[in-house]
């Protein structure tokens, strides 16, 4: 592929990185990228993976410290709406771009970096930074950077503010809007306002793009209650659905405690499905048709996936397919399986 990413770093870990220099080109997030990444995921990771791109953490290169939340803010307010020049970022839209991924980066830890106090004005501002982007844009175009890094900063923030300006992207024309908007909604789980939005993430599930029904099921088993039946059926109606949908309705469904999607999480916990698995999708510019097999850490982390949606269902079949894992040649799988074992017997105990 022709992007390249770098894991972020933990948070708390040093910010005190270099900018790139001004001219260096930035590459976007695709989608079909996006798509790669979401074969199989497990649901948390589907919505950490977020819009991740090439880490460079903001600093104030004056007194060599990391910039307060409140400066990041006033980076992306001042930010002048100059996009590119040609195909790289201008300096005041690479400083806002910078600082909204600072923030979207921080607020994973909110309470280290916020009151209870300053969670509401911030997230109003966010807003009305978020606003002056609107909706609607070009169905082919994905907006700039900085919106979907303000769209992940105010859902980390966990403010009931923030639901509708998120959920109204739900029907953006393009594609990465939506998408962001539902992972964003996502990072919100546990808010009691938040149920109200899944009859609106539903219609997604039948989206014209791939990756984004992809992303609705692990966003309705983050955010629906188990009970809610209509969430439940339709997740099951995607089942049937193309092989990857299938695959993320039954972990979503397994996630609100329904064992639906069963057959196909057996296959799932199993490794001979996955190294005999044929991949095939486009890549690259001008697209390239890829044909290839899962890899071996792809394989454990498909496995590892299905193990932990599995043991949120109390099934015989299930939890034998899940102990045999627990003999697996990858250590990962090992201790997946069997910490999904140690975690059922504490649950009866």
């Amino acid at each position: 592929m022709s992007y390249s990413h770098q894991d972020a770093p933990a948070a708390g870990q040093d910010t005190q990185s270099n900018l790139p220099a001004a001219g260096d080109s930035i590459e976007p997030m695709t989608s079909g990228f996006m798509a790669r990444l979401f074969v199989v995921p497990a649901i948390i990771v589907c919505v950490l993976l977020a819009v991740a791109v090439v880490v460079v953490l903001f600093r104030s290169t004056a007194i060599d410290q990391p910039m307060s939340v409140d400066q990041l803010l006033a980076k992306i307010e001042q930010d002048p709406g100059e996009r590119t020049l040609g195909t790289m970022l201008l300096p005041a839209a690479r400083e806002s771009w910078q600082a909204a991924q600072e923030l979207a980066h921080r607020f994973e830890q909110r309470d280290k970096f916020l009151t209870a106090e300053q969670v509401e004005p911030t997230a109003r501002r966010l807003i009305a930074v978020l606003d002056k982007f609107g909706v609607g844009r070009d169905e082919t175009q994905a907006g700039p950077a900085q919106q979907y890094f303000v769209m992940l900063a105010l859902g980390r923030l966990n403010s009931p503010l923030a639901i509708e300006p998120l959920a109204k992207r739900l029907t953006d024309p393009n594609a990465a809007t939506r998408r962001t908007a539902m992972q964003s909604l996502a990072e919100m789980r546990g808010s009691a306002e938040l149920r109200q939005v899944v009859s609106r993430i539903i219609p997604l599930l039948n989206d014209t793009k791939q990756e984004i029904q992809i992303v609705a099921s692990a966003t309705i088993a983050a955010i629906a209650e188990p009970a809610d039946e209509t969430a439940l059926r339709a997740l099951a109606e995607k089942l049937d659905g193309p092989t990857e949908v299938s695959w993320n309705a039954a972990m979503g469904l397994a996630r609100l405690g329904s064992g639906r999607g069963k057959l196909v999480l057996m296959n799932m916990l199993d490794r001979g499905y996955w190294e005999g698995y044929d991949l095939t999708y486009t890549e690259g510019e001008p697209p390239v048709q890829v044909n290839r097999r899962f890899g071996d850490s792809e394989v454990s982390r498909n496995l590892c996936a299905a193990i932990d949606a599995a043991a949120r269902i109390a099934d015989a079949e299930l939890s034998g397919l899940v102990q045999k894992l627990e003999t697996d040649k990858a250590v990962a799988v090992r201790e997946a399986a069997r910490s999904a074992r140690n975690g059922a017997n504490r649950v009866r105990a």
